[in-house]
């Protein structure tokens, strides 16, 4: 599950501080993390989009991809530092997060899909 940490907010100049937890505890279930600033369509198609038929049984993208972080796994909890720059053009904008966890077996893909976090950038 993605969750931000508490009192963790996404503002400019500062550190936006995420986890996924209830990975299983290997470190070899690594996370990767996707950074997008649409949640209404990805390359033409609306989103959500359900990646079942891909081999994803259960799974659906929640936003359009435009920055992808690896997101190493301690102990089943994946701890995800995203940095905000300190530009006003970031002001006001929308900002979605979700990951993506590698899980052999779980499914055909062997790979499983987060929820979804959303937070709009503020000012210090």
């Amino acid at each position: 599950m993605l969750t931000n940490i508490a009192g963790s907010t996404p503002r400019i100049g500062s550190t936006l501080r995420l986890q996924v937890a209830n990975l299983p505890m290997s470190p070899f279930n690594a996370a990767m993390g996707f950074i997008g600033f649409d949640a209404t369509n990805w390359d033409g198609a609306p989103l959500p989009i359900d990646f079942t038929p891909l081999g994803f049984t259960g799974c659906s993208v929640w936003l359009a991809p435009a920055i992808t972080n690896f997101v190493p796994n301690t102990n089943g909890v994946a701890l995800w530092d995203v940095f905000i720059p300190l530009n006003v053009f970031y002001l006001g904008v929308d900002v979605f997060f979700q990951a993506l966890v590698l899980v052999p077996g779980w499914n055909p893909a062997g790979f499983v899909f987060s929820n979804a976090g959303h937070g709009v950038m503020g000012s210090p």
